[in-house]
Parts: structure tokens; sequence; C-alpha cells
């Protein structure tokens, strides 16, 4: 199928509306979402390293220490960007579905323990990296 030359730009001005009402939708969406509706309970604790690049660079750490607990690293690491990518892959269904309202609920719970999963992940690395720089 192809378009006229003339109808080209009709269509893309069309497509251009159209994917800036969807743009419009998904924002309002996103805004009733973020009303408090119910009370919310707080975000869990997420250990953050308060530390600038220059002192993490200037420890001293165990060569041997590091080569004991290197594999450990790497698995959670590897484990956490398994759980990354799942998570991208849920939020992309999630929206298709037209957001976490309209998600089937075993689409929400996989996300949700996707979520869960990361921040275990995380948890476990910070327990791992604090034992290698004691």
């Amino acid at each position: 199928m192809s378009l006229d030359p003339i109808a080209v730009p009709i269509v893309m001005k069309a497509v251009d509306f159209l994917f800036g009402e969807a743009k419009k939708i998904l924002e309002e969406r996103r805004q009733a979402r973020q009303k408090p509706d119910r009370p919310v309970a707080p975000p869990p604790d997420i250990p953050l390293l308060e530390q600038d690049k220059e002192t993490v660079l200037k420890r001293q750490v165990s060569k041997e220490l590091v080569k004991r607990e290197e594999q450990a690293i790497q698995g959670i690491l590897d484990e956490a960007a398994v759980y990354q990518q799942n998570l991208q892959r849920l939020q992309k269904r999630v929206a298709l579905e037209g957001g976490i309202d309209y998600a089937p609920i075993g689409v929400v719970n996989q996300l949700h323990a996707q979520e869960d999963a990361l921040l275990e992940a995380s948890q476990r690395l910070a327990v791992v990296i604090e034992r290698v720089e004691s």
C-alpha cells in the first residue's frame, strides 16, 4: 500500500495528534495514581552509599578478600541484571494494558515480586561490599 504524496503530511499530523493525545491521557493517569486515595506505605529503606568517589577509590582493599568475594559479587550482579530485565518487560506489559490499574493482577504481582527481588539483591550486594571494605 502506498500513500499519495499529498496524504503523507496529513497522516503525519494525524499521528502527531494521536501521540499527543495519548501522552496527555497517560499523564492524567499518572497524576490520578499519585493522588493518595488510601494511606501509602512508606518506601523501604534502601542502603545508600553516602561517600564520594574519591573516598571509595582511596580505600585499601585486600586482594585476597576481593578474590574470595568476587564470585559472590558477580553472582549477585548477574541475578540483579535478570531481575532488571524482567522488571522492564513487566513495566512495558503494564503500560500496554493501560497502566497499573488496568493490568491483570498476576502481572502486577509479578511486577512487585521483581521489584522486591531487585531490592533484596541490592541489599545482599551491600552486605558483601561491606565485608570487602572492612
